[in-house]
């Protein structure tokens, strides 16, 4: 009732934010946050496999998520969509969701890193 006598009665359209500010702030937050994880991607296995250097293994992440943009625009949204459906159950499908995310993570980083022989 305080906060009533000082700011007067709230309205609940008036505390809401225009769709317009949301569309700046999604599209400013991943502007910001997909090139960060592009380049966190792959940087810990390059620096824990390959005895790369930190900032180089950032460069190197980032390089090979580009190179590979379309690939993996398409597995970011297959993994979305499993992590979705392996949430229905309790969360429960996710006990087998995250050996396959990191197994498929790690096929990523070799066939990215490592081209096969021709």
């Amino acid at each position: 009732e305080m906060a009533g006598i000082y700011m007067g009665p709230l309205d609940a359209n008036s505390a809401q934010l225009p769709p317009v500010f949301w569309l700046i702030f999604v599209g400013t937050a991943l502007a910001i946050l997909l090139p960060f994880f592009m380049a966190v991607a792959f940087a810990p296995a390059l620096v824990l496999i390959n005895n790369v250097p930190v900032a180089q293994a950032l460069r190197m992440s980032f390089a090979g998520c580009l190179r590979n943009l379309l690939p993996m625009l398409l597995y970011g949204l297959a993994l979305l969509a499993l992590f979705v459906v392996g949430a229905i159950p309790l969360m429960l499908g996710w006990l087998v969701l995250f050996p396959v995310f990191f197994l498929s993570s790690y096929t990523a980083y070799r066939d990215i890193f490592y081209p096969a022989p021709v």
